[in-house]
C-alpha cells in the first residue's frame, strides 16, 4: 500500500493549515459581469478541485459535481452550484489578479518554510526559463492565439487525403525551480501573438519581461537564471544582471561571433577535466567579450564525445556548478512542461475564450506547485518510496472520491 497513514489524505487540512487555500480561494472575487448571480468563490472552489485533481474537462468538472456528487464538502448547503454554462461563463469571471495574488502567496510561504535552505544546485537557488505551447485546438479560436497551417490525413469519402487545417494556440514562457525539487513554476508571461508571428523573434523579449517580474514579486532568492541558446542575447543578459542574478545560457552557431571565437581559443588550449555522477567530464574554459560584457565560455566534453558550449555571466563561477545548472536547465522541459501537459492537461483546450483560458492556467499551475510543495516538501520520504508522482496522486484521487467527504477538510464554512 502506498498511502502509509490515513493522515496523509488529508491534504488539502494540510495546505489549508499551511497555505490558507480555503481562505484565499473563497476570497475570490468577480471581475465584472453582474448577471452572474453564482458567487465568484464557487466557481473559484469547483474549479480548484477540478484541477487539483486533474480533470481533463470541464464535462468531467461538472459530472463530478452533479452526477456522481463529489467534492460536496466544498459548498454550504445554501449555496448554489452551477451547472454547465453559469460554471463556463463565471470561470470568464473570475478576478485574474485575485488568483496570480494566492499563487504568489503560496510560493512566498514556501520561501518562508525554507524548503530551498540549501539551495537547488550547489547552494544556489536556479531558476529556469523556457518557452512552451499549450492550450491547442483545431475548433476553438480566441483573441491573440498563436495561428498556423498543420497537414493531416484524413479519410474523405473512403479515401486517405491530406488536409490542411488552421491550428490555434497559446505560447507563454515559464519560470521554474530547478534543480532540487519542488520544482515550483513561479511565474509565466504570455506571447501575445495575434496572428502568425513567429515565436522565435519574440521569445527573449517575453523573458527579460518575466525576469524583471521575478525580482518585484519575489525580492532577493533567485542565484542563477538558466536557458537555452535563444536567451543568449545583449537584452537578455542586461536583464539578468540588472537584477544581480547570473546568467546560464546554452552557446550555439546563433551567436556565431563568439562561438566562432570560442572554437578557435579552445583549439589551442589544454583541456581540463573532473567527475560528474562518475563520468569524466573534459573542457575547456576562459573568458571572452560578448557585445560589451565578460562572460565565461565553456566547452564541455562528455558522453561519447557530445560537445557542450556554455556561456556565464559570472566569470568566478566554477565550470563543475556551471555543468550541473546546464544539464538541470532540461528539469523544466522534462519535470516541467511534461507532467503539465501530460499530468494536468495544460494541452487541451479547456474553452475558446482567453481570459477563460488564463483562468484556468492559473489553477493549473497553483495545482502543480501545491502537489510539489506537498510531495516533495512535506513527505520528506516521497522519493524513497518507489511509485510515481502521478501514481500517487492518483491513489489519493480515487480514495476522495470514495470515503466520506468530510476527509476533504475544505468546507466553506
Amino acid at each position: 500500500m502506498i498511502i502509509k497513514k490515513h493522515k496523509e489524505l488529508k491534504i488539502l487540512n494540510f495546505l489549508n493549515k499551511e497555505y490558507h487555500i480555503s481562505k484565499q480561494i473563497n476570497s475570490v472575487s468577480r471581475e465584472k459581469n453582474k448577471k452572474i448571480k453564482i458567487k465568484a468563490s464557487t466557481i473559484a472552489k469547483m474549479l480548484f478541485m477540478g484541477m487539483f485533481c486533474r480533470e481533463k474537462s470541464i464535462n468531467q468538472i461538472i459530472e463530478k459535481v452533479h452526477k456522481r456528487k463529489k467534492y460536496r464538502n466544498l459548498f454550504d448547503k445554501k449555496e448554489t452550484i452551477p451547472k454547465m454554462h453559469g460554471f463556463r461563463d463565471g470561470i470568464k469571471d473570475i478576478n485574474l489578479e485575485d488568483l496570480k495574488q494566492i499563487n504568489k502567496n503560496i510560493i512566498r510561504k514556501a520561501k518562508e518554510n525554507k524548503i530551498y535552505r540549501k539551495g537547488t544546485i550547489d547552494r544556489l537557488v536556479v531558476v529556469g526559463i523556457d518557452g512552451t505551447e499549450n492550450f491547442g485546438s483545431y475548433k476553438k479560436n480566441w483573441g491573440n492565439s498563436f495561428k498556423c497551417k498543420i497537414k493531416n490525413q484524413k479519410y474523405i469519402n473512403g479515401k486517405k487525403e491530406v488536409i490542411e487545417e488552421e491550428y490555434h494556440k497559446q505560447i507563454n514562457v515559464f519560470a521554474r525551480i530547478v534543480g532540487k525539487r519542488p520544482g515550483i513554476i513561479l511565474g509565466y508571461e504570455k506571447i501575445t501573438c495575434n496572428g502568425n508571428e513567429g515565436k522565435q523573434e519574440y521569445e527573449p523579449n517575453v523573458a527579460i519581461k518575466l525576469i524583471e517580474k521575478l525580482k518585484k514579486q519575489y525580492g532577493i532568492g533567485i542565484d542563477v537564471i538558466v536557458g537555452d541558446a535563444i536567451y543568449l542575447n545583449e537584452k537578455v543578459i542586461k536583464a539578468v544582471k540588472k537584477e544581480n542574478y547570473m546568467g546560464v545560457f546554452r552557446l550555439k552557431e546563433n551567436n556565431r561571433k563568439i562561438y566562432e571565437d570560442a572554437k578557435g581559443l579552445f583549439k589551442i588550449q589544454k583541456s581540463k577535466e573532473f567527475k560528474y555522477k562518475s563520468e569524466k567530464v573534459k573542457y575547456w574554459s576562459d573568458v571572452l567579450e560578448y557585445r560589451g560584457n565578460k562572460v565565461r565560455v565553456i566547452k564541455y566534453i562528455e558522453q561519447g564525445e557530445k560537445e557542450i558550449y556554455v556561456v556565464c555571466t559570472d566569470i568566478n563561477l566554477n565550470e563543475k556548478t556551471i555543468n550541473k545548472i546546464i544539464h538541470a536547465r532540461w528539469d523544466i522541459e522534462n519535470e516541467g512542461f511534461n507532467e503539465l501537459k501530460n499530468g494536468w492537461n495544460m494541452k487541451h483546450c479547456y474553452m475558446g475564450d482567453e481570459k477563460g483560458i488564463d483562468v484556468i492556467l492559473q489553477m493549473i499551475i497553483m495545482s502543480y506547485n501545491l502537489w510539489e510543495i506537498y510531495l516533495y516538501g512535506h513527505l520528506h520520504d516521497f522519493e524513497n518510496r518507489g511509485i510515481t508522482k502521478f501514481g500517487y496522486i492518483d491513489e489519493i484521487r480515487e480514495r476522495l472520491y470514495v470515503i466520506d467527504s468530510e476527509i476533504l477538510g475544505f468546507s466553506s464554512a
